[in-house]
């Protein structure tokens, strides 16, 4: 069994900037150890299990960054965002056993923050979302108009306001962390036909929102 959890989740998670100052005192040198970027995800998962905190230091160190970014759009505050992150690690440590790697740890990982997310998900906004459904319809893909525009932020938090949690969180998972409708759907507990449909209506959500939003601004 990995060691307590109580000990662990006081010094285990950390964002990547604070990871970094303190590898060196709770690490073992790389150089006294075998090379970190040689050892797998799913190797590194079979350790913990094992009982190797630095080991799943090391998932953290590499994944933490990513989940806490997908997080902090998904619930909207940072501070809020940072717990659910902790709270993620903590439960993927307490379960690092049930891990399976036919999966990649980052779905396992994001399936655990995702339904955690869920669970504290932020309130939506009175008439944020009725009132794309009297936008015209536009052709143009998301992408092609952010290409224009040139503003990769602007659009998360475009998307941010008027996605529904399940749009936003399909789309994140696939442009971002670059998931398979496949992977997306195991994190998300759909069916994949589910999962194209809800990445088909936020698509054409974004781009009515993208086109009025360029309109009121002209």
């Amino acid at each position: 069994m990995p060691p307590n959890n109580r000990l662990f989740s006081s010094m285990c998670y950390m964002s990547a900037k604070r990871y970094d100052r303190m590898k060196a005192s709770t690490i073992e040198s790389v150089s006294e150890k075998s090379c970190w970027s040689e050892i797998c995800d799913s190797e590194l998962a079979a350790r913990t299990a094992a009982g190797s905190v630095e080991c799943f230091a090391e998932l953290v160190n590499r994944h933490g960054g990513r989940l806490l970014g997908f997080l902090t759009r998904r619930s909207g505050e940072t501070e809020t965002a940072e717990d659910l992150t902790q709270e993620t690690f903590v439960r993927a440590f307490e379960r690092i056993e049930s891990y399976d790697p036919r999966w990649a740890f980052t779905t396992w990982l994001f399936t655990i923050g995702s339904r955690l997310a869920i669970s504290k998900s932020r309130k939506k906004r009175p008439g944020q979302l009725d009132r794309l459904d009297h936008i015209p319809s536009t052709g143009d893909e998301p992408s092609a108009i952010l290409a224009e525009r040139e503003d990769a932020d602007g659009l998360w938090s475009l998307a941010e306001r008027e996605l529904t949690d399940d749009q936003f969180t399909a789309i994140w998972l696939f442009y971002v962390e670059s998931m398979s409708v496949r992977e997306i759907s195991h994190v998300m507990g759909r069916t994949k036909t589910s999962i194209k449909v809800i990445l088909f209506r936020a698509r054409a959500r974004l781009a009515r929102a993208l086109s009025a939003s360029d309109k009121g601004g002209s």
